[in-house]
C-alpha cells in the first residue's frame, strides 16, 4: 500500500512539473493577440513561415495564398476567431479540415502561435510584409 500511495505522489508531482508550452510562455509574460489584434498583424499582409520553407499571403478578403520555396503553390481561407484564434483550410495541406492557431506576443516583441490541435509552439514568426508578397 505504501508502495502506491508512494508511486502516485510520484505521478503527481511529474505531471504538475511537465508545463505546456503555451504555459509556459504565459508564466513568462506572453499576451494571447485579441482578434483585432491578430487581424491586423495579418490581413493584407505577406507572413514567412516560421519554417522558413515558404510564405502565405492574408488577403483582406478572408482568402490565403501561399508559395513555397520549391515553387509549389495553393489557395485556402483564413479568418480570426472571436476569442483570438487565427484558423485556416488549406485542403492541399489538411483536407477541409480547419486549423486554428493562438498567437501569442512575447514581453521581448516577438510572436509565436500555439496549435490547438496539439499544443505545438511554431516561431518566432518574422515581420509580415505588407501586400502580396508571393
Amino acid at each position: 500500500m505504501k508502495n502506491q500511495l508512494f508511486a502516485l505522489v510520484v505521478a503527481a508531482a511529474l505531471i504538475s512539473a511537465c508545463q505546456t508550452a503555451k504555459e509556459a510562455m504565459i508564466e513568462n509574460g506572453a499576451i494571447l493577440l485579441t482578434k483585432e489584434e491578430a487581424s491586423t498583424r495579418l490581413s493584407g499582409n505577406t507572413q514567412e513561415f516560421s519554417s522558413g520553407a515558404g510564405a502565405g499571403y492574408y488577403a483582406s478578403d478572408g482568402s490565403f495564398a501561399y508559395k513555397m520555396n520549391d515553387g509549389e503553390t495553393g489557395v485556402g481561407t483564413w479568418s480570426v476567431k472571436d476569442d483570438g484564434r487565427t484558423c485556416m483550410v488549406v485542403e492541399d495541406w489538411w483536407g477541409k479540415e480547419e486549423r486554428c492557431w493562438e498567437i501569442y506576443r512575447e514581453p521581448d516583441g516577438s510572436y509565436y502561435s500555439i496549435s490547438t490541435k496539439d499544443g505545438k509552439k511554431n516561431g518566432p514568426a518574422k515581420v509580415p510584409v505588407a501586400g502580396n508578397q508571393l
